[in-house]
């Protein structure tokens, strides 16, 4: 029997964070949270965090919840450019932290979170929670299997509604700021395709080029088209086109061609994998039980919730996260200065991908079924 402890959890956070009601939906069904302490320096977002987390202790100031709580995970969800302060904060505490998916609007301002997370040995998490999605893990699964063999070539395609940008509340927020926000589109939706591309194939990117631009005229501060041709530490290439083009919904896809094989990912489709095998008899698909659809963040986070509890091994390391990272932001410097780019840290050793994250790692023993 394993002690079932429960981590003292503090959440730092402020009205206009991304998906602010989703993620407190999804932090309220996870197991192993508890006492949870929420802090907001304007307090606007008090009444209706505590409809989602109704036990919880408040505090309007982040660092004063860190001293007096002395939490021992922390879950940052702010604008881009106030993570890093926040992050540090909690990692010099001592704290173990998951950050939404953009934790900051600069990559050198992240840097120096990765090392300090790394000396304290801290787990350091970026909320991609596209891992979770069924079709992902079932992909995941294939691939563990080895037989598609050898990665060629990859296709990652995501594309938005681009009436967001003409919504005058919209252009006047943090997304549409890069400044604030570190970029668009593929700050807010292309990092979970290149997410996906290393977590699933195990590779990390060398040299990125790349060309954005903003082709729908919406007066906003962001990219709203990007298309970038990466390649990968195993030779493989990859593509990644990236845009806000539609009225309404998305186009989401990820296609990876290998030596005895393919596999397709779509996230809109009814089919939501599709793949073909020289080892097996023709094209087989697979969709999702439509009982599970939603559930990706909570299980996500379950997972980095028990792998601190339980002292398992981090969901994905700092370095991996900084990488992932490096990668958007070599992507906008190769587009601004129209040239090839190495990310920063393509070849340092802190990636640790060369062990087939997502094919090579065992579950955690205790699962990511403890859901509220």
């Amino acid at each position: 029997m394993h002690f079932e402890r429960t981590l003292r959890t503090g959440i730092i956070t402020e009205p206009t964070a991304a998906h602010l009601n989703f993620y407190l939906r999804m932090i309220a069904a996870c197991n192993g949270l508890g006492p949870i302490a929420y802090a907001d320096a304007t307090g606007a977002s008090f009444a209706q965090a505590c409809l989602e987390l109704p036990d919880m202790e408040v505090y309007d100031s982040p660092r004063r919840m860190l001293d007096e709580f002395r939490p021992d995970f922390v879950i940052v969800l702010l604008e881009a450019v106030h993570g890093p302060i926040w992050i540090d904060a909690a990692l010099r505490a001592n704290c173990h932290v998951l950050s939404e998916k953009h934790p900051a609007s600069d990559i050198g301002k992240y840097m120096p979170l990765v090392a300090e997370a790394e000396a304290r040995k801290r787990h350091l998490v970026l909320a991609f929670t596209n891992r979770s999605h069924p079709a992902v893990q079932k992909a995941c699964s294939l691939l563990a299997s080895g037989n598609m063999g050898p990665l060629y070539a990859a296709d990652l395609i995501i594309i938005a509604d681009q009436n967001r940008l003409h919504d005058p509340n919209y252009q006047h927020s943090w997304r549409a700021d890069r400044s604030r926000a570190g970029g668009g589109i593929l700050m807010a939706l292309g990092i979970h395709h290149i997410d996906l591309l290393l977590w699933l194939t195990g590779a990390s990117v060398t040299n990125v080029f790349a060309i954005t631009g903003n082709v729908g005229g919406a007066p906003v501060d962001i990219e709203d088209a990007a298309i970038a041709c990466l390649r990968l530490s195993n030779g493989a290439t990859a593509t990644l086109h990236a845009g806000f083009y539609l009225d309404e919904s998305y186009q989401s896809q990820l296609t990876l061609w290998m030596s005895n094989g393919w596999l397709k990912l779509n996230f809109i489709e009814e089919t939501q994998l599709t793949w073909y095998s020289t080892q097996s008899a023709g094209i087989q698909t697979w969709t999702a039980d439509s009982g599970v659809a939603g559930e990706e963040a909570a299980l996500f986070f379950q997972e980095i919730i028990d792998s601190i509890r339980f002292g398992g091994e981090p969901v994905m390391t700092p370095g991996y996260t900084l990488h992932v990272l490096d990668t958007v932001f070599a992507i906008y410097t190769s587009a601004r200065d129209g040239r090839s780019v190495l990310p920063g840290f393509g070849n340092s050793s802190m990636l640790r991908t060369s062990e087939r994250i997502c094919a090579g790692r065992a579950k955690n023993e205790h699962g990511t079924s403890g859901l509220r």
